[in-house]
């Protein structure tokens, strides 16, 4: 397991070696979602009234354009390296290291997502004139079905029987600010289509998605608890899929309950107390 301090302080995603300790991996997002907290109010002080639409996305375009080189760079000259040298298992915690888990490569999603509020809110007419969902819910279906035929080149790392989300270079490089455009443009249209979706509700939707922030945090942990009770070699296939999926689902309802939803209920009591 990683330091304590490197979780108390979100740096933890920065040289997380899966190698030394891989509990709580999923932290790993939590940190770039802590730095995003931080980092954006920073930035709309200092550019308040300072920069047009045109400079914004100059920005953002260098900022993507930043991290594909970047990506690239580090698979290049330290992945790939080991991948051609046979090491995969190294290459591949190396990969994590390295290119998955850094806040400084990951901001495509953060980036598309703050451009994606930031158009809607501050220019809806535009918004809705460039990207109507007639127009970006294809292009975004496009884009996403793009990304991942990209990750679905496995090149070198074909028939390793290594994780999906250990991605070669193209992938890496060229499929995460992709998939980020693609579901930027694909959310952008369901907004728009909000109107419609209504019609047709999906049962169960709703629980899965107030659930799904306990999920994220505690599914790997009811995995590895499921794994030590039941054994691995018992949950395979479809009963393994039954016990996971139930077990995940139960520890989900029980953290929500008992902490997501009393300190959401605490928050409105006193928000609405000083009112």
């Amino acid at each position: 397991m990683q330091s304590v301090w490197s979780f108390a302080t979100f740096t933890v995603n920065f040289d997380f070696d899966p190698r030394i300790g891989r509990a709580f991996t999923q932290a790993w997002s939590l940190c770039v979602e802590e730095h995003f907290y931080l980092a954006l109010p920073l930035l709309v002080l200092l550019l308040h009234h300072r920069i047009g639409v045109g400079r914004a996305l100059f920005i953002a375009a260098a900022m993507a354009i930043a991290g594909t080189i970047l990506r690239y760079t580090i698979w290049e000259s330290q992945v790939g390296v080991l991948v051609d040298a046979g090491k995969l298992r190294d290459a591949f915690a190396v990969y994590l290291r390295d290119v998955y888990y850094p806040t400084y490569t990951r901001l495509d999603g953060l980036m598309f997502g703050v451009i994606l509020a930031a158009a809607r809110f501050f220019k809806p007419e535009l918004c809705r004139h460039c990207a109507p969902p007639r127009v970006a819910l294809p292009a975004g279906v496009a884009l996403v079905a793009s990304a991942l035929v990209l990750f679905s080149i496995r090149g070198p790392l074909e028939g390793t029987n290594l994780f999906l989300v250990f991605q070669a270079q193209l992938g890496s490089v060229a499929g995460f600010p992709l998939v980020s455009i693609g579901i930027a443009l694909i959310l952008g249209a369901m907004l728009d289509l909000e109107h419609v979706l209504k019609r047709w509700p999906v049962p169960g939707a709703a629980a899965v998605a107030t659930l799904s922030y306990s999920l994220y945090l505690t599914h790997k942990s009811a995995f590895h608890v499921d794994r030590l009770i039941f054994g691995e070699e018992n949950l395979r296939g479809g009963i393994g899929f039954v016990v996971y999926l139930v077990t995940s689902f139960a520890v989900a309802v029980m953290l929500w309950f008992c902490v997501e939803r009393t300190f959401l209920r605490l928050r409105d009591r006193i928000l609405s107390s000083g009112r």
